[in-house]
């Protein structure tokens, strides 16, 4: 008899979906933030971001 095994798909769904449900657990690092404080934090990212990518190409 052979045995009944998972598609490659149906694994990589279900890996999903832990995976989903693993970083719905996690809180956001904005949660306990002001509408401003998440504002400058953005912009904070944004310029970091920004930095690191004309550093890269210059």
């Amino acid at each position: 008899m052979k045995k009944c095994t998972n598609s490659p798909r149906k694994e990589a769904l279900a890996a999903i979906k832990r995976m989903r449900e693993l970083a719905h657990r996690i809180p956001s690092r904005f949660t306990r933030m002001t509408k401003e404080q998440i504002i400058l934090k953005l912009r904070e990212s944004r310029e970091k971001l920004w930095e690191e990518h004309i550093a890269h190409h210059s």
